[in-house]
């Protein structure tokens, strides 16, 4: 069993297995076209329309069963080397029987770009101190684009009330989830209670535009003395992350 190269290989085979699973688990054709609702404009505008969604339902379902009896086959056909642990860790096999396939690609990018700048910023500060949040924004930047992750500045422009805002990053592609990215930096104790605000309020705001949101807080002086606590309420809304950094 080869093992998969990470990157858009990796991803398309997780998304393939993913949807076949997702579709064993749809009980009919009604729930298959809710979900998939763009598959009703494939359907004729005249004549049996109900047996032509039927049968684009059961298309779909040999489809599913088709990919999930191969991989029970071949689950079944390397279970020694799978109980060895002498498969490639990240080869298919190993990563629908770990069951990391079933995690979205969305949130492994958002806690890829998490991790990526909570190793950044610190080591960038290491022989200078941050002069302002938006020193802190450009060692965030510079960290993406060394990474090849491309992530638009300062925009969309986001009306709110009589005011616009825009989020210091954003990740906006068609037919896709927004992610917009904020840093905040904590260089003095009392700014602790500000950042708490703004976070909220960006929060009521990116939501209404159907993003999820990544907070990155800079925190040299540790002002956060428990950072679970500092996350528990920001993260409890779903589509909210919280890195914190020092």
């Amino acid at each position: 069993m080869d093992a998969l190269k990470d990157g858009a290989d990796r991803t398309h085979a997780e998304n393939y297995v993913r949807f076949a699973a997702k579709l064993e688990q749809m009980p009919n054709s009604d729930a298959f076209f809710e979900e998939y609702s763009e598959l009703f404009d494939s359907l004729p505008a005249t004549g049996d329309v109900e047996a032509y969604g039927d049968g684009i339902w059961h298309l779909f379902q040999r489809h599913q069963r088709t990919v999930n009896e191969a991989l029970e086959s071949q689950l079944k056909a390397h279970v020694t080397q799978m109980r060895r642990g002498t498969l490639p860790s990240n080869c298919l096999l190993r990563i629908v029987y770990s069951g990391l396939h079933n995690i979205d690609s969305r949130i492994k990018y958002i806690e890829r770009l998490s991790e990526l700048i909570c190793k950044s910023i610190p080591a960038a500060f290491q022989t200078q101190v941050a002069k302002n949040e938006r020193h802190v924004q450009d060692i965030g930047e510079a960290a993406f684009i060394a990474a090849q992750e491309t992530l638009q500045r300062e925009s969309p422009q986001i009306p709110f009330s009589t005011v616009t805002t825009k989020p210091d990053f954003a990740n906006v592609t068609a037919g896709t989830m927004p992610l917009f990215v904020e840093f905040k930096f904590i260089n003095i104790r009392k700014r602790l209670n500000s950042i708490i605000t703004e976070m909220t309020s960006r929060i009521t705001i990116y939501k209404r535009q159907g993003a999820w949101i990544l907070f990155i807080v800079y925190d040299p002086i540790r002002a956060i003395t428990d950072d679970d606590k500092f996350k528990r309420d920001f993260t409890s809304e779903e589509g909210v992350w919280v890195g914190t950094v020092r």
